[in-house]
């Protein structure tokens, strides 16, 4: 059985989770094709988040800036032309990740060869997409089950 539990008085001091929830608000006003700068400031909050995760953290190496960078890189893939379908990509999974905490860029990095330590297989791969999703959405989800944290809203909070 799958209960829903609000965590918005926790979630909202993430400073983080506001990142995304304003990078997807300006991904949405591009695609909707009210502003033509969305996707520039976007981009922009991308710019900020990985340089304060770099200073932060010493590196760039940790799933946050990973995440960031995957996503930076989307975005500008998606600028080209045709490619503004990776645009409704980034909105869902932006838009899964504020609501219930489920990152899709994580689940899909955690299989990248530099950033597992056994060799890729059905179980590893089953394993990374389909676990419950984290603490970091508006709405937890719980199964009962052991929750996979997201590392999409790993950071401090507002204060």
């Amino acid at each position: 059985m799958i209960r829903v539990r609000s965590t918005c008085s926790s979630t909202l001091t993430q400073w983080n989770w506001w990142q995304w929830a304003v990078t997807w608000v300006l991904v949405l006003t591009a695609v909707a094709g009210v502003c033509r700068y969305a996707l520039a400031a976007a981009a922009v909050i991308c710019l900020a988040s990985i340089a304060i995760l770099r200073s932060r953290d010493g590196s760039l190496g940790g799933y946050p800036a990973q995440i960031r960078i995957g996503f930076l890189v989307l975005l500008l893939l998606g600028s080209l032309p045709y490619g503004g379908w990776l645009h409704l990509l980034q909105l869902g999974g932006t838009l899964s990740m504020c609501a219930i905490g489920y990152c899709p860029m994580h689940r899909v990095l955690l299989l990248m060869p530099w950033n597992r330590t056994r060799r890729l297989d059905w179980t590893l791969i089953r394993h990374s997409l389909f676990s419950p999703p984290g603490a970091g959405g508006l709405v937890q989800l719980e199964t009962g089950r052991k929750v996979m944290t997201s590392a999409c809203v790993a950071g401090g909070t507002l204060g």
